[in-house]
């Protein structure tokens, strides 16, 4: 009996240690797993920073997307301001101009060019040289050409199916540096531009937008008495400086031929009128007047206005 207990005992304390040494195997790896999940919870916990710095990145960038793309909207409606207020300016004008790219074919034309070429809205897109004009202009093409191919501008003078002399100017288109077609300009010698003088003591005056188109000045130059003497010819310069200095004899003969400077290159002759005497009391202290080129025919015809082309 004794034997059969202490065998049972045996039994019992292999047993015993069996499972204590399970449970220490238990628990090592217990400790192994949580080493491991802490680990892992602590990769989790860096990857979560990292996403949430790069959230607020994200957050920073479509900030800054956010915003450039208020002011790439702000630059588009300005855009489409400038071009609907360039086109009613066009359209109410009365420039003959036709925009050519640089194989000549026409990109857009003022309704005035009609009066030189037989174009419609279709002729968009087709060579200008498909096109009889109704200038005497054998060497139209070949200027263009040049225009293109050198990008400076150039002039010339013709006549129309009247008889009539037409200034004809044609300048490169240039876009960001690089020549992409030309810009021709028709003009009459029978255009009319209108000035004012508004005090003789003064070098200001004021000029039709006519007067710098007649003239070939930039738009940027001062309205200035000195400024338009500086452009005529100084063998007319004693009879031109006769209106300020002289405005009484002046007002008696009304009209005055000089030649003035077009484009800081050629002189040309103009008619210079006074319209209009401003007075001050009985004294006059200014004028008002016109300048134009001399017509061939003395007939000035009115032309049609308006915009084609896109």
């Amino acid at each position: 009996m004794q034997h059969e207990d202490d065998d049972a005992c045996e039994i019992l304390e292999t047993e015993l240690t069996f499972a204590k040494q399970s449970l220490n195997a238990s628990i090592a790896q217990l400790e192994t797993s949580n080493h491991e999940l802490q680990a892992t919870n602590e990769e989790l916990i860096a990857s979560n920073e990292e996403l949430q710095s790069t959230n607020e990145e994200l957050c920073s960038v479509n900030e800054e997307l956010h915003s450039v793309n208020e002011e790439y909207q702000r630059k588009i409606d300005e855009l489409e301001q400038t071009t609907s207020d360039l086109e009613i300016l066009i359209r109410s004008s009365d420039a003959c101009t036709v925009f050519l790219d640089s194989n000549l074919r026409i990109r857009r034309f003022t309704q005035a060019a009609t009066r030189y070429f037989n174009l419609v809205s279709h002729d968009i897109g087709r060579p200008l040289t498909d096109f009889r004009t109704k200038l005497v202009f054998p060497d139209l093409h070949q200027m263009l050409r040049k225009v293109v191919q050198t990008g400076n501008m150039a002039t010339a003078t013709c006549s129309d199916e009247f008889n009539e002399h037409v200034f004809a100017k044609a300048i490169p288109h240039n876009n960001g540096g690089k020549i992409t077609g030309a810009v021709l300009n028709f003009m009459t010698y029978g255009s009319v531009g209108t000035w004012e003088w508004p005090v003789l003591k003064e070098d200001r005056m004021w000029w039709s937008p006519t007067c710098y188109q007649l003239l070939e000045i930039e738009k940027d130059m001062q309205s200035l008495f000195s400024n338009w003497q500086s452009l005529v010819h100084p063998d007319d310069l004693d009879k031109f400086l006769s209106l300020g200095a002289d405005s009484a004899a002046y007002v008696r003969d009304g009209q005055l031929e000089v030649r003035m400077q077009c484009g800081k290159s050629e002189y040309r002759k103009f008619d210079i009128r006074v319209v209009t005497a401003l007075y001050d009391g009985s004294e006059v202290r200014g004028f008002a007047g016109t300048i134009s080129m001399p017509s061939a025919s003395g007939v000035r015809r009115s032309i049609g206005s308006g915009m084609t082309g896109g």
